[in-house]
């Protein structure tokens, strides 16, 4: 398998962070202990993460095109839209996305339709 030219993103969703992968990550797991990790894709600057309170994130958005100034995605669910921009403040509709910190926004699509649309994401 070979690296997306951007990189790939590592994504914890139990502690709801993200950085880029630029050498080894270590963590430790106790006894009965588990943590949920997302590898991404960055592609010009952007990662979608997904609606970061499902388990299989990556599964609930289907990225459609990318450039360097806009994301156009099909949504299959709704919810918390969480995504990494390296390069400014996400919007959707001239509204901005939430800073988490570190390049990782969310924004709340649950009020927009319930499945199956699209959204423009800018920066």
């Amino acid at each position: 398998m070979e690296i997306p030219k951007g990189g790939i993103l590592l994504y914890d969703a139990y502690n709801k962070i993200a950085k880029p992968l630029t050498d080894d990550f270590e963590f430790e797991l106790k006894t009965r202990e588990e943590r949920l990790f997302q590898l991404s894709p960055i592609v010009n600057g952007w990662s979608v993460i997904g609606i970061s309170d499902k388990y299989l994130s990556a599964g609930t958005v289907e990225v459609t095109s990318i450039n360097e100034n806009e994301i156009i995605c099909t949504m299959k669910e709704s919810g918390s839209l969480t995504v990494w921009s390296k390069n400014g403040i996400p919007k959707i509709n001239d509204v901005p996305f939430n800073s988490l910190g570190n390049h990782l926004y969310t924004f709340d699509c649950s009020t927009i339709e319930t499945s199956n649309y699209n959204l423009k994401i800018t920066r």
